[in-house]
């Protein structure tokens, strides 16, 4: 039995535990958050886990042989190196950490300790992003050369972080997982911001050698090209056969491929004479957060390595480095290097 503490009990971290419970052979043996009132909240879904404000209580002994770090992501490097330190396989909430060097420590730590160290970039974990990798791989869409990534309408967070790094890490982790960023040159413009000053909404470029695109991400309420945004998760993928279009949430997911070679403006939209038609071998039954858990059971147990590894998210927090560099350049193009 793999037993797991999670550190963070405010949104996300009860759904991770519940996802966590229903893999076989996980158990969530401990929780902890500073905040008594949900930890106390937290009893009616996990009534025998042992509780505590105090992270260090749960670390010590062999309470624990893996943490689940769930806190702002400016508050990761520190309990995760812990958790490291303190012989812990960890799984970590994206992203990594706010800053390259923090990343590449991390990496280098849990490398060295021969440990697990995964970052929870739940969408490479949906089954639909295999599928479309693999379509990619055996060049059903034909050459690809650009993309469109739109991470729009997640819910604002006024006390951070802001939404280059709580959408960001969703877009960019798609273009990691689908054309394995290399080298290149990412710029950034902010768009909007929250009354309090938080960046809400910002547009963007990338470029490498492996593919070009281009990034909008924007929460609930914020405008893109004068337009309120909708609730999207959209991954576009233009092919000299054809283009793909994903769409996915929590709740529902499609993707759909239009069998022709489109005409397309790359920066507002596309032209689509005919119909998309639904990807084949696809189902939906699958549940994307489900299946990260059980990738971390499984790669904890050796049996086989997880896709978001501490390499792959240290790649993308160099991209989104370079992107917060853009920003506070007025968006000036700059460099980034995964590796």
């Amino acid at each position: 039995m793999l037993r797991i503490g999670v550190l963070g009990l405010g949104y996300w971290g009860p759904k991770l535990a519940k996802n966590f419970v229903s893999v076989k052979g996980v158990c969530v043996s401990a929780v902890c958050d500073q905040r008594s009132e949900l930890l106390q909240a937290v009893r009616q879904i996990l009534p025998d886990a042992f509780a505590t404000t105090d992270y260090a209580e749960m670390l010590s002994g062999d309470r624990v042989d893996a943490v689940a770090v769930v806190t702002a992501p400016q508050q990761h490097f520190d309990p995760v190196k812990r958790a490291l330190e303190s012989g812990k396989h960890v799984f970590v909430e994206k992203p990594l950490a706010v800053s390259y060097a923090e990343a590449v420590a991390l990496k280098d730590l849990a490398a060295a300790a021969r440990l697990v160290l995964m970052t929870d970039h739940t969408f490479c974990y949906d089954l639909a992003f295999a599928r479309i990798r693999d379509a990619l791989i055996q060049g059903e869409l034909g050459a690809v050369r650009f993309a469109r990534m739109e991470w729009l309408a997640a819910r604002e967070k006024a006390a951070g972080p802001d939404v280059l790094w709580d959408s960001g890490p969703h877009a960019v982790a798609a273009l990691q997982y689908f054309f394995g960023l290399d080298r290149g040159e990412v710029s950034f413009n902010e768009v909007g911001r929250l009354p309090g000053g938080v960046l809400a909404a910002a547009q963007g470029s990338l470029r490498s050698a492996a593919v070009a695109a281009e990034l909008e991400i924007a929460w609930a309420g914020q405008c893109l090209r004068s337009k309120p945004v909708a609730k999207a998760a959209r991954v576009t993928l233009f092919g000299d056969r054809a283009t793909l279009v994903y769409e996915g949430s929590f709740g529902s997911r499609k993707a759909q491929v239009i069998p022709c070679a489109l005409p397309h403006d790359w920066r507002w939209g596309m032209d689509t004479p005919k119909p998309a038609a639904p990807m084949a071998g696809l189902s939906y039954d699958d549940q994307p957060l489900v299946n990260a858990c059980s990738a971390f059971a499984a790669a904890v147990a050796g049996q086989a390595p997880c896709i978001t590894d501490g390499s792959f998210a240290t790649g993308v927090v160099a991209v989104l480095e370079a992107a917060q560099r853009s920003l506070q350049s007025g968006g000036l193009p700059t460099a980034f290097q995964t590796r």
